[in-house]
């Protein structure tokens, strides 16, 4: 016999969201990994440039991006993962880098990681579409770039590079940084794009301006990995954007693809142009100074719904492995506890093994799945009134569940609980 166990309450929030705040992504979430387009596949090249890339596995809180041999230059198309945002707006992110050992910086030419904007293309099947002269972007990265470019000659890494790309004509300017991390921020207004960077412990500089009235108003905008240079300019252009280059496409060639990129998070806000600025171009810098984008553009974008607890990995479906959970650690009395969505197929969904098993909050967002054995006892005590029990997914309940609320504390379910023969389900008010 099965039963379903449901409590509806509405929660309003008392954060007031923009419109571009519902594409922030913390990179908490694994499964969130889905909500990003990659552009191998909406281009329909069929030729994944990731050797990897995952959200909070390899690295808790964070995007990580390992490439192939692969570029971003003229008509060499490269790696992209992007949402598509429309309008003016503002979108920053604190990236890192590191060679694959992570022992230092890369050892490639032009091995670096950093965000994109860039005009989409109609193209959906790869090299047979796929028209020269068509690549317009706007990036910045930073990783190692190289020492005899002009903009920078002899100047040792690590490296910013950022690039303006005009129908496959790329201009590009290194410059020379203390560490490989760093703040990026770029801001699109009216067709102008300010390009912004703040390393740590300072405060946010113009990096680079840019008047790009040629792109259009949907445009993509995300994170860009690239590695390996010398290799990629031994082929030509549709060679590379077509294949992965590495053993299994030529085994001669000493491939030397060597960057790890870290992205720690990706806020997004809309922008407002305060009214002294109106009407001005902010590609120009005698009409909207350095000081006036200071001032009004470099306030802190926070995370929109914060998680300050264990996240559940699913690593495995292993409740007590301790690689399933943020920290390689295993939850406590006193942790808060979230599952996030597992319906994507590199997470497991947890089961909850016999014995007992407390914790101070609980919240299942939507996909997410908990199963608990027969013998097992979850017991969420809400002592803090910040804490909450909520399922927005699946609790599918063999054992027996005890939630202790002190008036106040919140218990919602918009999801579903199915307590199964011989089990319980337990709600107390002390």
């Amino acid at each position: 016999m099965r039963s379903l166990f449901t409590i509806s309450l509405i929660i309003l929030s008392s954060q007031i969201l923009g419109q571009l705040d519902l594409l922030n992504d913390e990179f908490d979430r694994p499964c969130s990994l889905q909500s990003w387009n990659n552009i191998n596949i909406t281009e329909g090249w069929n030729a994944e440039q990731l050797e990897h890339h995952d959200i909070g596995i390899t690295n808790d809180g964070s995007l990580t991006m390992i490439p192939y041999t692969s570029s971003w230059y003229a008509d060499y198309r490269g790696i992209l993962l992007y949402k598509l945002v429309s309008g003016n707006f503002i979108f920053e992110t604190e990236v890192s880098v590191t060679n694959r050992t992570e022992t230092g910086l890369p050892s490639s030419d032009y091995s670096l990681a950093g965000m994109m904007i860039r005009t989409p293309k109609s193209l959906v099947n790869g090299a047979t579409g796929w028209t020269p002269g068509m690549e317009n972007y706007v990036f910045l990265a930073l990783g190692y770039a190289s020492t005899s470019h002009p903009s920078c000659s002899s100047c040792p890494g690590p490296h910013f590079e950022v690039k303006n790309t005009i129908n496959s004509n790329s201009n590009l300017s290194i410059s020379n940084i203390p560490q490989p991390q760093a703040t990026i921020r770029m801001m699109r207004v009216n067709g102008a794009i300010i390009v912004l960077r703040r390393l740590p412990g300072g405060n946010f500089t113009v990096h680079a301006r840019y008047n790009r009235q040629d792109m259009p108003s949907e445009v993509q905008l995300g994170f860009v990995t690239y590695t390996d240079w010398p290799n990629v300019n031994q082929y030509n252009y549709i060679t590379q954007n077509s294949n992965v280059l590495n053993d299994d496409f030529d085994n001669t060639v000493s491939w030397n693809p060597d960057l790890i990129g870290t992205f720690d998070y990706a806020r997004f806000d809309d922008v407002s142009i305060p009214p002294h600025l109106q009407g001005l171009n902010f590609s120009n810098p005698s009409q909207v100074s350095d000081y006036e984008i200071l001032n009004n553009f470099t306030y802190d974008l926070t995370a929109t719904f914060p998680w300050q607890g264990k996240i559940w990995k699913g690593v495995n479906n292993d409740w007590n492995d301790p690689t399933n959970w943020t920290d390689n650690s295993m939850p406590i009395p006193s942790d808060s506890l979230l599952i996030p969505d597992c319906s994507c197929p590199s997470v497991a969904c947890p089961t909850l093994p016999s014995g007992v098993h407390q914790y101070a909050a609980l919240i299942i967002d939507q996909g997410g799945h908990l199963n608990i054995n027969q013998g097992a006892s979850l017991e969420v005590n809400l002592s803090d009134l910040n804490w909450r029990f909520r399922n927005n997914g699946t609790i599918i309940n063999n054992g027996n569940i005890t939630i202790t609320r002190p008036q106040g504390h919140m218990i919602v379910n918009t999801g579903s609980i199915i307590n199964n023969t011989g089990s319980n389900f337990e709600i107390i008010d002390p």
